[in-house]
């Protein structure tokens, strides 16, 4: 994915990029980094975009869940689909997901399955496994979302993302 950041930074030149580059598991402090970073850019929650993937990609979703970070939308790659052992929270946040099937009951009662159930703005593409070029089809997918959420947040907030 690191390689198709700066392609991302090329498309959406109204957006202000900031990369935090956190270890396999999120800091306890993750919000107030993020917090932080939000006062050192002079913007609001509303206008916060997250980009995440893997452990700490599914870590930092479930803050959002749990209403103990704020954002305008997460875009969140390639991460494990656990169940949630909490119920997910009301969040204005834009929730997309994109992740590889790993079976056939993949979706049912996993985070997948939770998000759909549960009233909050989310889409979710599930790559099949039997996707020729995986990376590539997951860079295609994310980018999408992508655009869409700076879109969303720029109409929404009148002003940069």
């Amino acid at each position: 994915m690191a390689d198709n950041v700066s392609h991302w930074w090329q498309l959406t030149p109204s957006a202000m990029w900031s990369t935090i580059r956190l270890p396999t598991k999120v800091p306890k402090n993750i919000p107030e980094i993020i917090a932080g970073l939000i006062r050192q850019k002079r913007m609001g929650p509303k206008q916060l975009i997250l980009l995440t993937a893997g452990e700490a990609g599914h870590q930092t979703l479930e803050l959002v869940l749990q209403g103990a970070l704020e954002c305008a939308g997460i875009l969140t790659i390639d991460i494990p689909c656990d169940p949630l052992p909490f119920p997910i929270a009301r969040t204005a946040a834009a929730i997309r997901v994109v992740v590889r099937q790993r079976g056939p009951s993949f979706c049912r009662d996993a985070l997948l399955g939770q998000l759909q159930r549960a009233d909050i703005d989310q889409r979710i593409i599930a790559l099949s496994p039997v996707t020729g070029n995986k990376q590539q089809a997951m860079a295609s997918a994310a980018e999408s979302f992508l655009q869409e959420l700076v879109a969303m947040v720029g109409r929404q907030s009148g002003s940069e993302v």
